[in-house]
């Protein structure tokens, strides 16, 4: 429901699901992962999104990437939950190894279609 609330409005404004697909992917790094409460009367703001080698796989909820950062895999996971929370089909893609200098080297991606 949290990411419903974040992101529906500003995905219903476009016309086709790319252009609000491509809204969203540049909110999420300056969106607040809990939005803003009031505690003891105060506004209080969630951590926002941050990107960050090497974390993957230890932080993949949305709550853990908002409070620690993530990698590829991680932030996928969190776009993957946004797209979907506002009814924009989506899956994550990814590859478990990459051909670098001659040679395949084990160095996972992960990305959202």
């Amino acid at each position: 429901p949290r990411f419903y609330e974040l992101f529906f409005a500003n995905a219903s404004s476009y016309s086709s699901l790319s252009s609000a697909a491509v809204s969203i992917a540049g909110l999420i790094p300056t969106t607040s992962s809990l939005g803003v409460m009031v505690v003891n009367d105060e506004w209080v703001t969630g951590s926002p999104f941050t990107w960050k080698s090497s974390t993957a796989p230890a932080y993949l909820s949305p709550h853990q990437v908002a409070e620690t950062g993530a990698s590829c895999t991680g932030t996928a996971l969190v776009l993957l939950a946004a797209y979907r929370s506002v009814g924009i089909p989506a899956r994550i893609a990814g590859c478990s190894n990459e051909y670098k200098n001659g040679a395949w080297v084990d160095d996972d991606h992960h990305w959202v279609e």
